[in-house]
């Protein structure tokens, strides 16, 4: 009888050995609770961002900051998430990055900026800052030892600004325009889908897709993210991550303080380190 005993003890024993083995070798990505991540982006941008000011003989009376300031390339800037599993299949996460650009120049023809005109050849100080703000919710849809499928439902806080300054006309009288400046804040909700594979402990890929489109009075807008990347763990909740992302935002604005359009498209690799607990 002991001999049985004995053999029992041995076999609940040896079978949460191998329960406790299992989970040591599943990704920390599948199972802890808390993932930060904090990195630089590296994206070039395209920005068509109008304002309701005009250039003589142009039909849309909006000026392309990003031709006219010549802004475009590639710009580096700080890039964190977060995202917390409170529940088994709920999970709160969230996005952060900004770009503030501007460059001076002078101008190669004429620019009416409210009651103001700047002319050709005048030098002048211009440019833009965006700031993007992700919160949302999680759901999993599917899991399995290496790999989890889920939902996103979330909400884009975008803050949008634009400036102008230099020797300027008001009233056909010569003027020194302060930073004239325009700003606008948008909040655009996103629907998604999130994929988590992950091969080995240390090494995983994931991929997420979100858009959305609303109008909402005189505003209107919308929003493509797509984002694929590898993971990879140096120790236990320590480790890197690589991913390219693709933001495309588009929007509408007809309000008393601020008139005009914009779309941005931002692209490119962010690399950073990710912590696990």
């Amino acid at each position: 009888m002991k001999k049985y005993l004995l053999l029992i003890v041995v076999f609940i024993l040896a079978n949460k050995i191998t329960v406790a083995q299992d989970a040591d070798h599943k990704n920390p990505i599948l199972t802890e609770k808390f993932f930060i991540y904090a990195g630089i982006f590296n994206p070039f941008k395209q920005v068509t961002f109008g304002f309701k000011a005009s250039i003589p003989e142009e039909d849309d009376n909006l000026i392309d900051f990003d031709e006219t300031l010549d802004l475009k390339g590639i710009q580096s800037t700080f890039n964190t998430n977060f995202n917390w599993r409170f529940a088994k299949n709920w999970s709160l996460n969230s996005d952060f990055f900004s770009l503030r650009t501007s460059n001076d120049l002078v101008l190669d023809r004429d620019i009416v900026w409210n009651e103001y005109t700047l002319k050709k050849g005048t030098r002048i100080e211009g440019g833009y800052g965006a700031s993007v703000f992700k919160i949302g919710i999680g759901r999993t849809i599917s899991r399995g030892e290496k790999h989890e499928f889920g939902a996103l439902l979330g909400v884009y806080l975008l803050g949008i600004n634009g400036f102008l300054s230099g020797d300027a006309f008001l009233n056909n009288e010569e003027i020194k325009l302060e930073k004239s400046k325009l700003s606008v804040t948008l909040p655009l909700p996103s629907i998604g889908l999130s994929y988590i594979y992950a091969p080995t402990r240390k090494l995983s890929f994931y991929a997420k897709g979100e858009w959305f489109g609303i109008k909402i009075g005189n505003i209107s807008g919308s929003l493509w993210n797509i984002s694929p990347g590898v993971r990879y763990q140096f120790f236990k909740h320590i480790g890197a991550n690589l991913n390219y992302k693709y933001l495309n935002l588009f929007g509408n604005v007809d309000q008393e303080m601020w008139k005009g359009s914009f779309e941005m498209e931002f692209q490119g690799p962010s690399l950073g380190l990710i912590a696990t607990f």
